[in-house]
């Protein structure tokens, strides 16, 4: 299955995307979210990854993801954050995240998330 991660910062989308990958996971990798859907490298990823520092920046992606797509057919979004406030947690979870991580995560946490969202065997 083909994701996207979307993380500015390069140390940080290099470790996140190596950790993807020793589970199996391959992905784009991109420093911004895309300005709408023409931004995406390509049509409809299986997963989506996103650092949710800006939450205005994750819920609007999140909206144009899913607007107008059957559910079956909406990318599984997993966001993180490196504050763990709540209101930012339930942001994503009512914008359509299907979970959310606090960084710093390692290899296990992630493959737990990834197992819970359905992206992994358990």
């Amino acid at each position: 299955m083909q994701g996207l991660l979307i993380e500015k910062d390069t140390s940080e989308r290099n470790r996140i995307a190596g950790l993807l990958l020793s589970l199996g996971l391959d992905c784009d990798t991109v420093g911004e979210v895309p300005d709408g859907a023409e931004g995406l490298p390509f049509e409809s990823p299986g997963f989506v990854i996103v650092k949710a520092s800006k939450i205005a920046d994750a819920q609007n992606m999140l909206q144009r993801l899913n607007h107008g797509k059957p559910v079956a057919t909406t990318p599984i979004v997993i966001c993180y954050t490196d504050s763990p406030r709540v209101d930012e947690i339930a942001a994503c979870i009512l914008a359509g995240a299907a979970d959310v991580l606090v960084n710093p995560f390692n290899r296990d946490v992630l493959r737990f998330k990834l197992e819970q969202a359905g992206l992994l065997p358990h």
